[in-house]
């Protein structure tokens, strides 16, 4: 049973090492590609990591979260980093079950800073219907890349996710990850286009406009 697990767990292990490859050399080509056309063209990824504290931390770090970049490192101007949570065990959570960890973003963003490049955080949000914990989500988070920044990574763009609440290929629409609320109900029967997703502003995009205005 044992060399069972072990063999699937080897087994799935080199299928993401190939993929890993196959992946990092059409993005290679296609960087080659833009900047044939652009010399000027910013090319680059996002790349969606997690702080990984358990065991077997180091390893994880490194497939999951350096891999790839590794292996493209010489062919991107910029890292892109999509953050939402760290593996530690925290009470507070996402709508999604995801712990709400901040000071994780702190370490990811220190740890990207070994490819001395700039970075862009092209994604960093949370799933919360009721806009009960986003505004503490996103002040603490920004303070957390703030401090990050003050210890020496280039930081250049945040992006919170999303404006709008969306689609999640696994979860469809119900997680609201949105700054904008959409109403995803018909209010006419039979169901006109005019009468539904409506769109109303969450408190916490007011507060993020604030931050933005650097007024908060």
């Amino acid at each position: 049973m044992l060399f069972a697990v072990y063999y699937l767990s080897k087994c799935k292990l080199l299928r993401y090492i190939v993929a890993n490859h196959r992946l990092s050399q059409a993005h290679i080509a296609a960087y080659k590609a833009i900047k044939k056309i652009n010399p000027a063209a910013e090319v680059g990824v996002a790349h969606s990591v997690i702080w990984f504290t358990k065991r077997f931390s180091r390893p994880k770090n490194f497939v999951w979260n350096h891999l790839f970049i590794r292996s493209i490192r010489k062919f991107q101007d910029f890292v892109g980093v999509n953050y939402y949570f760290s593996d530690r065990d925290i009470k507070e959570k996402t709508d999604m079950g995801w712990p709400i960890d901040p000071d994780g973003f702190y370490h990811v963003l220190k740890d990207a800073m070994r490819y001395k490049k700039p970075i862009f955080i092209f994604e960093n949000g949370i799933a919360d219907a009721k806009d009960e914990k986003r505004t503490a989500f996103i002040k603490d988070h920004i303070a957390s890349m703030r401090r990050a920044m003050s210890d020496g990574a280039d930081v250049r763009g945040y992006f919170y996710w999303s404006l709008l609440d969306n689609f999640e290929w696994n979860k469809g629409f119900t997680p609201r990850f949105g700054l904008v609320e959409v109403d995803y109900q018909p209010k006419a029967d039979p169901p006109r286009a005019d009468k539904t997703l409506e769109r109303r502003i969450r408190q916490s995009a007011l507060v993020y406009q604030k931050i933005i205005e650097n007024k908060g």
